[in-house]
């Protein structure tokens, strides 16, 4: 694995973080708008199922909860991980992008204006970043 693709692995995570906790409150909401089950009809099979239809919803969220603590944990020891071997780096610029960059998701436009320098000179570092960060 490349230092790019290390580093890239936060923004990956947090995305599906992202998308899991749209599932999680998708099937909150689907949980408060299905009505209790109809009990007065006969069911269609032998075996009717007494259960609440929201219930199935509310097990949903709370195994997507689970999951999202989960990787939630794994984001967080990612993120120590990686941000201790960017500090064991002796550039300065170099730390700062490779920070801005993978854990503040700005991008080479942003990173020149704050550091002061051109988008290729931030291009040019952030490549020798790359070749210097030791995994």
């Amino acid at each position: 694995m490349t230092s790019k693709e290390y580093l890239e692995q936060i923004g990956k995570l947090e995305h599906t973080i992202k998308c899991m906790k749209m599932r999680s409150e998708y099937y909150d909401e689907m949980s408060l708008s299905i009505p209790g089950p109809c009990l007065n009809r006969e069911g269609t099979s032998g075996t009717r199922n007494l259960e609440a239809p929201f219930v199935k919803w509310l097990n949903k969220k709370f195994e997507i909860d689970a999951e999202i603590e989960m990787k939630e944990e794994e984001l967080r020891n990612l993120k120590a991980e990686a941000l201790f071997k960017i500090e064991t780096m002796t550039n300065e610029d170099y730390k700062c992008i490779l920070i801005d960059k993978y854990f503040n998701h700005l991008n080479w436009d942003e990173i020149a204006t704050k550091i002061f320098v051109s988008r290729s000179t931030v291009k040019r570092w952030h490549e020798s970043a790359l070749n210097e960060l030791k995994l």
